[in-house]
């Protein structure tokens, strides 16, 4: 016996699939829209759930991915049952994290074959979660924020910072290593692997390296920056990218596999501009987006309150301006090591609790 979770608002599509697993034996958790259904998810632990796309509020693949983002739910069997049927609508589910998809109307015989594969075979999506920091204004602390929030990941799960800049990025700087390996080893046709290129730090972080001079050959394509990605959530907890400020289609595609998507603004002017031009041409991004706002200079800044009414959007979190950030560049030690009671480290930790949850804290 097993215990299914059925996400649906539709009363009678409710009361069907509960009546027909009940026959088989199984125990049914009932859920009429995503909000309590990702509750329940936690709470209950069910081996398996059924979930609808079209639900008041969270959408079915909002719930799907946030499924997959919680540690607690990340191996869960999931199927997306919805009435929409087309082949767009089963690449968006099976892209949101869902292990399978039907459209309805289903007929019972070909639904029970689905559910007792996935109950047989279980969740084939469990892997490390990908989050992706971007901003495409330069010069606004991505790294600064990509370095420090995943030294506070690997606190709670093995963690891999992949710096993906064309322009000879600085994670390696930041942290004070010389990368001797790096991911333009395989632009290049060398027989390496992955794993081969990950640069272990002291601290317990992974670092997948920029080369060291800018890129002049053709970059990845989208097929195998998916690939390099999900090699990395393959065998880490938690990817963290240092996203180049670009919206190429292999950027897109690093987008598209991100479970959360942390987008760096200034709060002056130009920063902003650039942020709201940004939400507007991401707006199938905007229920992964968190804005964060990063302070460039000590300077009196905007309240919160009027930076969301601007950015029409919540803030997720405000990196004040840290005098302590300058000499830690100069030294190549991050404040999330070398001064954790900082205020930037204080702001990013909020990032790391959106992340990891309530016991990041």
């Amino acid at each position: 016996m097993a215990r299914v979770l059925i996400v649906d608002d539709n009363v009678d599509m409710l009361e069907m699939l509960r009546v027909m697993l009940q026959r088989m034996g199984h125990e049914v958790i009932l859920s009429a829209d995503g909000k309590d259904g990702l509750t329940k998810a936690v709470t209950e632990m069910p081996d398996l759930a059924i979930v609808d796309v079209m639900m008041p509020g969270l959408s079915g693949y909002d719930v799907v991915r946030q499924l997959r983002a919680d540690r607690r739910t990340a191996n869960l069997a999931i199927m997306i049952l919805t009435a929409r049927g087309q082949p767009v609508d089963r690449m968006a589910a099976l892209e949101a994290g869902a292990d399978d998809y039907m459209a309805k109307p289903v007929k019972p015989a070909e639904l029970l074959q689905h559910l007792e594969q996935l109950l047989e075979h279980g969740s084939q999506k469990a892997s490390g979660k990908i989050f992706s920091v971007f901003s495409l204004r330069g010069g606004i602390g991505t790294t600064t924020v990509a370095v420090n929030l995943a030294l506070l990941l690997r606190l709670a799960g093995e963690t891999t910072l992949a710096d993906l800049s064309l322009n000879a990025g600085h994670c390696a700087l930041a942290l004070g290593m010389r990368p001797e390996r790096h991911w333009g080893l395989l632009l290049e046709g060398q027989e390496v692997t992955v794993e081969k290129l990950l640069l272990p730090h002291p601290s317990g972080l992974k670092l997948l390296a920029t080369p060291p001079l800018p890129v002049r050959a053709a970059w990845f394509s989208e097929d195998e920056v998916q690939a390099l990605l999900e090699k990395l959530a393959a065998q880490a907890e938690y990817v963290i990218v240092d996203t180049p400020p670009v919206l190429s289609p292999e950027i897109l595609r690093i987008l598209d596999l991100a479970y959360g998507i942390f987008l760096i603004s200034g709060d002056d002017p130009p920063g902003l501009q650039t942020t709201l031009a940004t939400l507007q041409v991401l707006q199938d991004y905007r229920s992964r987006i968190s804005v964060v706002i990063n302070a460039p200079s000590p300077a009196p800044h905007p309240p919160l309150e009027a930076l969301q009414k601007v950015l029409k959007m919540p803030i997720a979190s405000e990196i004040p301006f840290d005098p302590a950030q300058v000499p830690a560049l100069r030294r190549s030690a991050p404040l999330a090591l070398s001064q954790p009671e900082t205020p930037l480290v204080a702001a990013l930790k909020q990032l790391a609790i959106q992340i990891i949850g309530p016991q990041a804290k």
